[in-house]
C-alpha cells in the first residue's frame, strides 16, 4: 500500500527521499485527479499503479527509504492551479532528493526500470543466475543478466533523453541512479560510477555524461539551451517551465535578470542565438500561441 503525504507549503522539505524521472507515454495509467485525491490519502494498493511506479517504489523501499516523489502522483494532473503551483516548484524537488531513479528505457509507464537489454554490439559479461522462486520450488529455472564490460557511453536514444523536462531533473539531482538500455549507472555528484565499476570524474575527465554543476560553474548558458532544444515536449507552452528549475539555479548563483530564456548581462551574446542547421529535420517552426517574444530561443520549436 501506498499514501499520498501533504506537507505545508511554507515548510521547506524534511527528510529523505526519491523522485523518480520517467517518461509519460501515452498509456492511461492511474494519477493523481480531483476524483482519486481521497484514494491517495487513505491509502493504494501498489498493483494499480504503472509498473515504473511500482518498481521505483521498490527500489525505494530496498535503500530503506519511506518517501517517493512522482509527479503523477503528487500533483492533481486535471487541476490547472496546482499545476502552475507545482511545476514552478518541480526544480527543487529533483535538487533536494537523496537520489533521483531514472526509468531511462521505458518511453511510457508498462516497462519497468528493469526491462529486458540487448547486449548486442556491446562487450558484455554474461551471467546464469536461479530465480529464488524457482530454486526453492526446484523447477530450474535461469535467467541470463548482462553485465557492460566496459564504460559506455549514454545514449542520446534512451527514451528518457528525448524529453524536456527530464533535462533539469537528471542536471539538477545531486544523486542520478539510471537505468538505461545499454546499461545502468549511478552518477553521484560529480562521479560516474559504471555498472562495470569504472568511474569518471566529470570536472577532470572528458565524458558525455551531463553534470549540472559543471555547466553551472562555467556559466555556460548557451550550452545548457543547445542540449535543452534538441529535447521534445507534449505540451508547447511548457517550453520554459520545464526549464525554470535551471534558471532559478542559475540566477541564484550569478544574480542576473531572466529574460524570456535570456539573460541581462550576457544579453549580446545570448542574443546570437541561431537554429541549428546541422538538423534539417524537424523543420524548426514557431508555435501556435504566443510562448515569447521574437528574439527569445524560447520562441522557436528545434535544434538551437
Amino acid at each position: 500500500m501506498i499514501k499520498l503525504v501533504e506537507i505545508d507549503n511554507a515548510a521547506p522539505i524534511k527528510g529523505r527521499y526519491i523522485a523518480l524521472s520517467h517518461c509519460w507515454g501515452r498509456e492511461g495509467h492511474f494519477r493523481l485527479t480531483e476524483s482519486t485525491l481521497n484514494h491517495m490519502k487513505t491509502g493504494l494498493p501498489t498493483s494499480s499503479l504503472a509498473k515504473n511506479f511500482r518498481d521505483a517504489i521498490t527500489i525505494t523501499r530496498l535503500l530503506g527509504l519511506r518517501y517517493l516523489w512522482i509527479d503523477a502522483l503528487c500533483i492533481l494532473q486535471d487541476s490547472q492551479t496546482d499545476w502552475e503551483l507545482e511545476s514552478a516548484k518541480m526544480g527543487r524537488y529533483y535538487e533536494k532528493a537523496w537520489l533521483t531513479i531514472a526509468a531511462g528505457m521505458s518511453d511510457g509507464g508498462k516497462d519497468g526500470l528493469l526491462s529486458k537489454r540487448s547486449p548486442h554490439g556491446l562487450a558484455h559479461i554474461r551471467l546464469k543466475v536461479w530465480a529464488n522462486a524457482a530454486r526453492n520450488s526446484g523447477l530450474g529455472q535461469k535467467f541470463t543478466v548482462y553485465f557492460a564490460l566496459d564504460p559506455i557511453k549514454p545514449s542520446t536514444q534512451c527514451p528518457i533523453r528525448t524529453r524536456g523536462w527530464t533535462f533539469q531533473e537528471e542536471l539538477l539531482s545531486r544523486r542520478y541512479l539510471s537505468f538505461e538500455t545499454t546499461q545502468t549507472y549511478l552518477r553521484c555528484g560529480t562521479i560516474v560510477h559504471h555498472e562495470c565499476g569504472r568511474q569518471d570524474d566529470l570536472l577532470k575527465d572528458e565524458s558525455p555524461f551531463m553534470e549540472g554543476e559543471q555547466l553551472l560553474q562555467r556559466k555556460d548558458w548557451l550550452e545548457i539551451v543547445r542540449r535543452y532544444s534538441s529535447r521534445n515536449l507534449t505540451k508547447e507552452s511548457d517550453k520554459l517551465p520545464a526549464l525554470s528549475g535551471l534558471a532559478h539555479e542559475y540566477c541564484a548563483r550569478w544574480g542576473d535578470e531572466y529574460l524570456a530564456g535570456l539573460w541581462r548581462k550576457d544579453l549580446c551574446r545570448d542574443l546570437l542565438w541561431r537554429r541549428n542547421e546541422r538538423y534539417a529535420l524537424p523543420e524548426p517552426r514557431r508555435p501556435e500561441e504566443y510562448r515569447a517574444p521574437s528574439w527569445s530561443w524560447a520562441s522557436l520549436d528545434g535544434r538551437i
